[in-house]
């Protein structure tokens, strides 16, 4: 075990989290091409990420700006998430590692889907007070801003934070900020667990 660690902090999507179907089961149950979803979210992807608007509100913005006939009242939280694959070595890992370590959440995220996700069990519970979220702080990864926040928020010494991301491009404000880094294997996240467990237990 590294006893000079204090938290780690997880990245959700790629790391906790396989996104890769997304937006399938809307496409389906409200029978339009899932492409236009995935286009409206590219328009308006630092708004949902930094909680400008909410993921009920992207979808409002789909039906309107392609004129589709659809269900307003759909739940697309739900839907959502319903097309997320839980990465279960990485999960079974934070429950271990939740009884050495304080262990929390620093992702680019949505409004109202990290208290989903745990309530379904698709995430495991973690302490409101270690969730830094994109879609809560207002800012995003690599915003340099939202490391600074993090930073005073737990004010670590160097090396006490390990960062665990599956884009090394949210690496670099880390190491800046004296953060210890994990680039997660998102194609093999059974190596990636591995290796961690060997890191940390």
């Amino acid at each position: 075990m590294n006893d000079s660690k204090k938290i780690i902090l997880f990245d959700i999507g790629g790391v906790l989290i396989e996104y890769g179907d997304v937006f399938q089961t809307v496409a389906r149950e409200q029978n339009f091409a899932h492409e236009l979803i995935d286009s409206t979210f590219d328009k308006y992807d630092r708004e949902i990420t930094t909680g400008k608007i909410t993921p009920q509100e992207l979808y409002l913005k789909c039906l309107s700006e392609n004129n589709l006939e659809a269900d307003k009242e759909y739940n697309f939280v739900t839907s959502w998430i319903s097309d997320y694959e839980t990465i279960r070595p990485t999960y079974d890992l934070v429950q271990e590692l939740m009884e050495i370590y304080e262990v929390g959440f620093l992702s680019n995220i949505y409004k109202g889907m990290v208290e989903e996700m745990i309530s379904q069990k698709v995430l495991p519970h973690i302490e409101e007070k270690y969730r830094f979220l994109s879609c809560d702080i207002g800012m995003q990864k690599p915003d340099v801003e939202l490391y600074d926040f993090v930073d005073e928020k737990l004010n670590l010494n160097k090396g006490e934070l390990l960062f665990v991301d599956d884009k090394n491009e949210n690496f670099p404000p880390a190491l800046e900020r004296g953060w210890e880094v994990f680039e997660f294997p998102r194609k093999n996240p059974e190596e990636g667990a591995r290796k961690l467990k060997e890191l940390l237990l």
